[in-house]
């Protein structure tokens, strides 16, 4: 190992590595220090950008550094969109809010809890169903998805992360926190099973490995923990409460009580599902694919929560 850190770390091509784009602005770059680039090896950064809505979609990605020891500039044409709907740049957005995550975490260890810190890694892990050991009661179907709930156990456990600096436990946090902060790339989804398929395995429950170890046993052995109760069908995290699956979007309605009469009920299969299938895009109707026989489905669309029966 220390060989293979010496020659990666004897040819540094860029030091001092910054990025810019005239004309946007840039916010939520990770990492914040971009640090150096030896030969051979790779940078990942991830961030958001924002431009005026009459600016050009055009811009120039510039990086800036020390090259081969000098200053120096290198310019790369970019385009720039306010929305893409290509399903091959969706894992963009789960990677940035994977690292995002990291960042939160760090500065929750380091300076301890605050309510918009635990708010946003809430936020962020019910979206992207991005699962550590600190949220993974997200994934428990005997925890209700109301927002006041919600909230109460995260504030219990990032407590509880604030205070694990030391022993085996600090130790399984700061590599969870460093897993996160230099992910590079997001776990490849699993094509949802076929209904047959499903009932072949009944009574098994979907599973999503977390990022970190719950217990000593396993990130001793380097396997990942798992959470039941969610699946994962691109970018849309659904999670499992009884019979019924509550896409991301809607975790925070109550289609039974509360909601009910701002929830429109459709039966699957039915005139209805196919109208609302040839409005949704490719992405929305991958998550109505998941949609297995005796399961229940709550989405919102376009400002509507459905509840597809």
């Amino acid at each position: 190992k220390t060989a293979s850190l010496y020659n990666k770390i004897k040819d540094p091509v860029m030091t001092n590595l910054e990025l810019a784009m005239p004309g946007v602005k840039l916010t939520q770059v990770y990492p914040r220090k971009l640090g150096d680039l030896f030969a051979g090896d790779q940078l990942v950064i991830t961030g958001r950008y924002r431009r005026e809505v009459s600016a050009s979609p055009t811009s120039q990605l510039v990086v800036r550094g020390n090259y081969l020891g000098k200053p120096r500039g290198f310019e790369y044409p970019v385009t720039l969109s306010a929305n893409t709907k290509r399903l091959g740049y969706d894992f963009v957005e789960k990677l940035w809010a994977t690292r995002r995550i990291g960042w939160l975490l760090d500065q929750i260890h380091l300076k301890g809890t605050h309510a918009e810190l635990t708010n946003e890694i809430v936020r962020l892990s019910q979206q992207y169903g991005i699962i550590t050991p600190y949220t993974s009661f997200l994934a428990d179907d005997r925890v209700s998805t109301s927002r006041p709930v919600v909230r109460a156990r995260a504030d219990r456990e990032m407590r509880r992360l604030s205070k694990t600096s030391t022993g085996a436990a600090g130790q399984r946090a700061g590599v969870m926190r460093a897993e996160l902060n230099e992910a590079k790339q997001v776990a490849a989804n699993m094509p949802a099973p076929t209904e047959e398929a499903a009932d072949a395995a009944s009574p098994k429950k979907a599973e999503v490995a977390m990022v970190g170890n719950v217990t000593a046993g396993s990130y001793e052995a380097g396997k990942k923990d798992r959470v039941s109760g969610m699946r994962q069908v691109g970018n849309v995290a659904v999670y499992q409460r009884g019979k019924r699956w509550i896409a991301s979007n809607a975790v925070d309605v109550d289609a039974d009580k509360k909601d009910k009469l701002t929830v429109q009920r459709v039966k699957r299969f039915s005139k209805e599902y196919f109208e609302i299938t040839r409005l949704n895009t490719v992405a929305e109707n991958r998550v109505f694919a998941s949609q297995r026989a005796g399961e229940e489905l709550q989405i919102a669309l376009r400002g509507q929560v459905y509840l597809i029966e």
